[in-house]
């Protein structure tokens, strides 16, 4: 190894050895802060465990605000994920809700058979007919189908922020909860909703969501 390559192997180890350390150093840091240990505790701390002669008070707040913007950042991106995986999850939910639905309305047969028969010896029974009937019953629809229906699309457009603010008005012990109403979307609007939903057509998503938008603030 010539010396020129010897300076950069230690100046190498020199980086991953102070990197080493630095993160040593952030994780006290982030385990202390997390159990509530004031600034000047923290600092006396970390010399402690990792023998460090100096650890200024204004490194310790560095530290913290480095730890702050990493879990914020960490907690927006699991946020978002999760986010997506809910929508993903309620959309299934509807398109399995739609499929039972238009089962619903499907004619079915119905089916019985009656046996006629006469006492044979003590303790049995001779059948000497049989009666067959068949009856169409013509399904009108599970109307607890649209009732979910309404509900999962009431999560997604709160997931999606559609909702206005929640508004509350307080008059001496009467607490008034000015809640968006689904009862007030129209029946075909949310169909039309769903089969965008369905059909993943974000375009016409984001025309009948402006469309409910209306409705609930009272806009033209």
């Amino acid at each position: 190894m010539t010396a020129s390559q010897k300076i950069k192997h230690m100046s190498r180890m020199q980086s991953i050895h102070k990197q080493q350390k630095r993160e040593a150093r952030l994780q006290i840091v982030g385990e202390l802060y997390k159990k509530g240990y004031t600034r000047r505790k923290i600092q006396e701390e970390v010399k402690k465990r990792l023998d460090l002669s100096s650890y200024a008070l204004g490194s310790v707040h560095n530290d913290i605000q480095l730890l702050l913007q990493e879990w914020r950042e960490e907690n927006v991106k699991n946020v978002d994920e999760l986010v997506t995986l809910e929508l993903q999850r309620i959309d299934e939910c509807v398109k399995q809700l739609w499929a039972e639905w238009e089962k619903s309305k499907t004619t079915t047969t119905e089916r019985t058979i009656k046996l006629k028969g006469k006492p044979h010896g003590s303790e049995s029974v001779k059948t000497t007919a049989t009666e067959k009937t068949e009856k169409e019953v013509k399904g009108m629809g599970d109307v607890a189908y649209i009732v979910e229906i309404r509900r999962q699309l009431e999560e997604r457009r709160k997931l999606l922020g559609l909702y206005a603010p929640e508004k509350r008005v307080v008059s001496g012990d009467v607490e008034v909860n000015n809640r968006y109403d689904v009862a007030n979307i129209p029946h075909d609007l949310l169909f039309k909703l769903a089969d965008a939903l369905q059909d993943g057509e974000k375009t016409n998503v984001s025309i009948y969501a402006e469309e409910i938008e209306k409705i609930h603030t009272g806009g033209d």
